[in-house]
């Protein structure tokens, strides 16, 4: 069984108790509450030694504060963001503007949570949260540190259920790293399409590994790249693409040979979608409530 729980979507849902504030001074929060309780329901519908269950993430939340913030990608966001309001007069203008934070933006805590209307490729949009539970098949309770990716996920259900993840042309699965034995990280591809930038859509594309991140947009050569120690820089604030120029190539190399190669993509600049395809994504982004 699949699902996909929609509370911490606009529109945030917080129903009955959970939308008192004792649940948390923010909707965020009251939201995260409410889901909790019907992962608990969920949870106490099946046999716990029976069931293995997976829980994560799609997508994270931006953090606002972005007038200040340094990174390439949002000094760019930002300055397209105001040409779009360039000649109106000023009331008009700062109302717009006025609208669109409070469309996008609650605060939470001392910061402000951005809806993911803010496509990017850091770690606060790309860096979520993994869980199998498989009683008498993985260890309970032991914390992997491993970058996995979500790929992962169905080669290591398949195994879990005794199924070769490589019948399928699938990468291998987790379950040797949940046991402890292989722990190398997985180099990690991710991707934001439809981001603003120079005036038009662009697709951002990062490749992360262990420590490392870089971030291009391959379609657009306007946008800067970007080069992030991970380790040292955490937060993604400070550019290395000027200063360490060999090891971005090296990791542009790396991305081109995991996208291009076996199992990879190319470009989407030259690639098209038939009108039944269209109409098959249309209609499943409709059953997701991505669509009306």
């Amino acid at each position: 069984t699949f699902l996909h729980l929609w509370e911490l979507h606009w529109p945030r849902r917080a129903k009955g108790q959970f939308a008192h504030s004792r649940y948390g001074k923010q909707l965020y929060q009251r939201s995260v509450a409410y889901l909790d309780s019907q992962l608990g329901r969920i949870l106490g519908a099946v046999d716990p030694e029976k069931t293995i269950v997976v829980m994560t993430g799609d997508h994270g939340e931006g953090i606002a504060g972005a007038i200040d913030d340094p990174r390439p990608w949002v000094q760019l966001a930002i300055r397209a963001a105001y040409r779009m309001t360039r000649g109106l007069p000023p009331r008009i203008k700062k109302q717009i503007l006025s609208l669109g934070k409070k469309a996008v933006l609650v605060e939470r805590d001392q910061q402000e949570v951005a809806g993911h209307a803010a496509l990017c490729v850091y770690d606060y949009l790309v860096r979520v949260p993994l869980v199998f539970s498989a009683p008498g098949l993985v260890p309970a309770g032991r914390q992997v540190d491993t970058q996995v990716r979500h790929v992962d996920i169905a080669p290591t259900i398949l195994d879990l259920v005794g199924i070769d993840p490589s019948a399928f042309g699938l990468q291998p699965s987790l379950l040797p790293t949940m046991r402890g034995v292989d722990c190398q990280d997985r180099p990690a591809i991710t991707e934001a399409l439809q981001t603003m930038l120079h005036d038009r859509l662009n697709r951002l594309v990062g490749l992360r590994t262990g420590r490392f991140k870089y971030i291009a947009a391959p379609d657009n050569p306007n946008v800067p790249q970007e080069l992030y120690d991970l380790e040292a820089d955490p937060l993604e604030r400070r550019n290395l693409a000027a200063e360490q120029p060999g090891l971005l190539e090296e990791l542009r190399l790396q991305l081109d040979q995991l996208q291009n190669g076996e199992g990879g993509r190319a470009s989407l600049t030259d690639q098209r979608m038939s009108a039944e395809e269209e109409e098959l994504v249309r209609a499943r982004l409709e059953s997701l409530g991505y669509l009306e």
